[in-house]
């Protein structure tokens, strides 16, 4: 009976290990998902690839001119990397939030035609789930709004004088 405890205990370790391996540092230097200093992702989602695909994306509607609003593009991203790269605890990927999802449905009602429009409702309303909120689009909107403010202090330097 005691080495019969013994393997039971080995075999929990082990798998309790296995599933800890399971999650992996978060990728670094990524252009539009960021992450907390500690987070972890699922093994296998410990690369580019997910990141590469949304800078593709958002280049592609910057080559057609078709930028959403920004906060409609902070809203898919966060979207996006919160799906695409899933916050690891306990061995598990996390769901996406609720509110993720929501934000993006709200902020983009009639932008991204281009985005397929998900179902909200079998997400998670409260945590433990994914909600990545630090998408980089510097990219894509920091000339713009360096333009606009160009453009907004030459109108009231016209206007003032």
């Amino acid at each position: 009976m005691a080495m019969f405890k013994f393997v039971l205990v080995l075999m929990l370790a082990i798998v309790g290990f296995a599933a800890a391996q399971s999650c992996v540092a978060a990728p670094d230097n990524l252009a539009v998902c960021q992450f907390n200093k500690h987070d972890t992702v699922p093994s296998g989602m410990d690369n580019a690839l997910a990141d590469n695909g949304i800078v593709s994306f958002w280049d592609y509607l910057r080559g057609i001119d078709s930028l959403p609003e920004y906060r409609c593009a902070v809203a898919y991203s966060n979207y996006y990397c919160s799906g695409a790269y899933p916050r690891c605890e306990d061995g598990e990927p996390l769901p996406v939030c609720w509110r993720s999802c929501f934000e993006f449905l709200s902020y983009c009602m009639d932008q991204l035609p281009q985005a397929s429009r998900p179902d909200c409702s079998p997400l998670e309303f409260n945590e433990p789930c994914t909600y990545r909120t630090d998408s980089d689009l510097d990219l894509w909107y920091s000339d713009s709004a360096s333009q606009l403010t160009a453009g907004v202090s030459v109108t009231l330097l016209a206007v003032g004088s």
